[in-house]
């Protein structure tokens, strides 16, 4: 009979293969049948299924004045692949953490090691959030007219919330591996 952290972490493992799954298919679905003329308040009407990651890539202020052709849309989605392989390295990290879990292994340093790069890829995604914003912004106006060409890179604070986010997750990691560490030399020395 599972406990209840075996059964939880098999739920929330399956919930992330299924999020893995879907993830790539919102992401090519979105670029390909977005409308031939995108507004950012344009993007949640009718279009649901669209990202938020590839949304908030797209500046309030970015109105693309002109039809998306097939090679934007193309440029697009391989922008938009940075902030996709980068949220699929984390579910894939915590698909295989939870399936620790399920096989109750706790606190070992394999379990370290998932939860700090799942800290580095969160704080990997935030640090590069506003460059991938800048080509995102840079693309959709390039072919709009004189004086409507932005180029722009934000920092919010939500941007500084998931940074530090990261930072605690890699720090907890740390934390865990020195108590890992100082146990074993305590184990070793009785």
């Amino acid at each position: 009979m599972m406990n209840k952290i075996q059964r939880t972490s098999l739920y929330l493992r399956w919930l992330f293969i299924v999020l893995m799954g879907l993830t790539p298919i919102m992401y090519f679905a979105s670029w390909f049948f977005l409308p031939d003329m995108v507004k950012k308040d344009s993007f949640f009407m009718g279009f649901d299924m669209i990202p938020r990651d590839l949304v908030a890539m797209i500046p309030g202020d970015v109105i693309v004045q002109h039809p998306l052709t097939t090679m934007m849309r193309l440029l697009g989605l391989t922008i938009s692949l940075v902030p996709m392989t980068i949220t699929m390295l984390i579910y894939s990290n915590l698909i295989t953490l939870f399936l620790m879990y399920e096989r109750l292994s706790y606190f070992n340093l394999e379990n370290v090691a998932i939860i700090r790069r799942i800290g580095i890829y969160l704080l990997l995604a935030e640090v590069l959030r506003p460059f991938v914003e800048l080509a995102m912004s840079a693309l959709l106006t390039w072919q709009n007219g004189p004086g409507h060409r932005l180029a722009v890179m934000s920092f919010k604070g939500s941007n500084l919330g998931l940074i530090v986010t990261g930072i605690m997750i890699i720090l907890i990691s740390w934390i865990i591996a020195e108590g890992h560490r100082l146990n074993e030399e305590q184990r070793l020395t009785i």
